[in-house]
């Protein structure tokens, strides 16, 4: 009796040769057909004509069409979408667009606000803003950059010393100049109309902006630059990433960044010796505080910076290691905003906080201008709204990339933002939320009285005369309005 499992073996092997064979023979046929039209080609003079230009085209169309790119971007792989913001070309030197506003006062009973980081995801085209305060901005930027005691301390980075070591210093140095690019770029890139970049790509050698008018034509410069026309200065940009620049030159970079943006910006890295430790502040430029100073903070560790802070110990140190190690990437950035009130002063410094040219590290030692139970009034008050941005740079090959903090201060006085329906309610429910440790963080004993004060007195106008309480000191005939304005003297003026 044959065996089932040879005669098995023989139709399969029976069955593969015929396969091959039909293989073989579509092969030859295939062959003999390309070989017939190539001869065919061979022989006519006009169809090998036709065949070598069509062979050409086809080359020409896949080696030598460029790929498309944006223009002015710097020649280097970047993950980051804060390089391609979207334009708005609308904005010119003639037609910035007003400050955006915030009201960041959070609902809450008097004594029961809880500190959180009030976090949300921020839009790479809204990192920096250019608005029509600018040159208010950057007037006050110059002064204090150039006023004695004050200047020397606004832009700087750490140095050889303590528990910096040679790769800290690098990194934060390199940083510097990373930051200042990245700016540059987006601003060149987001207000067209107002910024305009040189050296970032051939382009830019024939770029001849329509608003740039022929006194400030673009100065002949080896290195790359940026224009800002607001002002028709030009600044010369670094060389991205030099190997080891120094410590001026770094200083420098911040210098150019704090002129061409409203910004405050601190650059934060963890040591290269922990790379999952705590994060320190490593370098800045920041020249319009109001009630710190970048040489308190710099080189110490963000648990330090912020020890001051009531309530930082138990409710936000346990998830800001985590946060800003696992949450700030490359691609995913972060904005939030806080506000205080400010007493007197003006936009670069607080005037009740004390001596801004004290000693480092002891500011909080320094005579006050003010204190608790000192007589001022509500026009002497104002509200101070930080909006704050937190992105992260490329960094340097085998290092990390630094996390920017950046800080755009918005000062209006009290009684404007009293005149907005319901808000003079919703500002002293947000004032009163402070407990006790917080509105001693925030001087409430000097400022306290007379805001509240006036904030109720503007609300419950609101709630008697509706409309009219808007015009603060709108009289009957008589002069009575049943009210009494705690801003009245004696001989009832203002």
């Amino acid at each position: 009796m044959a065996d089932p499992s040879m005669s098995l073996l023989d139709d399969l092997r029976s069955s593969f040769n015929a396969n091959l064979h039909d293989l073989s023979r579509t092969i030859n046929l295939i062959t003999g057909s390309f070989t017939a039209v190539i001869n065919t080609i061979l022989s006519n003079p006009l169809l090998l004509f036709l065949s070598l230009c069509f062979s050409l085209l086809v080359l020409n169309r896949l080696i030598c069409t460029p790929v498309p790119t944006r223009p002015n971007l710097p020649r280097r792989k970047s993950t980051s979408p804060f390089l391609c913001p979207s334009p708005h070309s609308e904005v010119t030197p003639q037609s910035l667009p007003p400050p955006q506003q915030a009201r960041p006062f959070p609902e809450s009973k008097p004594g029961q606000h809880i500190p959180t980081l009030g976090i949300r995801k921020l839009d790479p085209n809204d990192w920096l803003r250019l608005d029509s305060d600018f040159l208010r901005f950057h007037e006050e930027k110059l002064s204090r950059m150039h006023t004695p005691g004050i200047g020397e301390f606004v832009n700087d980075c750490i140095d050889y010393s303590g528990s910096h070591g040679v790769r800290d210093v690098e990194e934060a140095r390199a940083a510097c100049f990373e930051v200042l690019e990245r700016a540059a770029v987006y601003l060149g890139h987001k207000y067209p109309g107002v910024y305009t970049l040189y050296g970032f790509s051939e382009q830019d050698e024939t770029d001849q902006s329509p608003t740039l008018e022929k006194q400030e034509k673009k100065p002949q410069q080896p290195n790359r630059g940026i224009t800002n026309h607001i002002t028709g200065k030009y600044y010369t940009l670094p060389p991205y990433r030099p190997s080891l620049p120094s410590s001026e030159e770094a200083r420098q970079a911040l210098r150019t960044l704090a002129e061409l943006t409203q910004e405050d910006v601190i650059l934060l890295l963890p040591s290269t010796s922990s790379p999952t430790g705590p994060y320190r502040v490593v370098a800045g430029s920041v020249v319009i505080p109001g009630s710190w100073r970048l040489r308190d903070k710099l080189g110490h560790e963000l648990d330090i910076v912020h020890g001051p802070v009531p309530h930082y110990e138990d409710r936000l140190k346990p998830s800001f290691g985590r946060f800003f190690h696992e949450r700030i990437t490359t691609d995913k950035s972060w904005e939030r905003y806080g506000f205080t009130i400010q007493p007197r002063g003006g936009l670069g410094w607080s005037g009740h906080v004390g001596d801004e040219q004290a000693p480092r590290d002891q500011l909080d030692a320094s005579e006050r201008t003010m204190k608790a139970g000192d007589e001022i009034g509500v026009e002497e008050c104002w509200v101070r709204v930080e909006r704050q941005t937190l992105t992260r740079l490329d960094g340097t090959d085998g290092g990390n990339g630094a996390v920017v903090f950046t800080v755009r201060s918005y000062l209006e006085r009290v009684e404007d933002v009293a005149r907005e329906r319901g808000m003079a309610k919703v500002l002293a429910n947000a004032v009163r939320g402070w407990s006790g440790d917080m509105g001693g963080y925030k001087a409430i004993g000097v400022w306290g009285e007379t805001v509240l004060g006036y904030l109720d007195y503007v609300a419950r106008r609101e709630d008697e005369q509706g409309d009219d309480a808007f015009v603060v000191g709108n009289r009957d005939d008589d002069g009575e309005d049943g009210l009494e304005d705690p801003r009245l003297n004696m001989d009832g003026d203002i």
